[in-house]
């Protein structure tokens, strides 16, 4: 996969106005798929974020090993040192 860094301007339509030397430079990728990146010094607004379905499920689970979190590597994979989430007494 080859990178390619440029700078472009989002037009009020939404479209990316790319400059007419890189254009040029792209021609070989004529109706070829390509992958955008966009870096910005702007922040967008809270509504303007994408929001990750799968904070609705954070927390909902009742019960499990008190020591999961700790240990996940050891129950989901079988490696890793077990270790205990209980003080040790002796």
């Amino acid at each position: 996969m080859a990178t390619m860094t440029f700078k472009a301007k989002i037009q009020q339509d939404g479209s990316i106005a790319i400059p007419k030397r890189t254009r040029e430079r792209l021609e070989p990728l004529r109706g070829e798929s390509v992958e955008v990146s966009i870096h910005t010094d702007v922040t967008p607004s809270k509504e303007d974020q994408v929001r990750n379905p799968l904070y609705d499920i954070i927390g909902i689970a009742k019960g499990g090993r008190p020591d999961g979190a700790e240990n996940h590597d050891m129950y989901l994979y079988g490696e890793g040192p077990m270790r205990s989430a209980l003080p040790i007494s002796g």
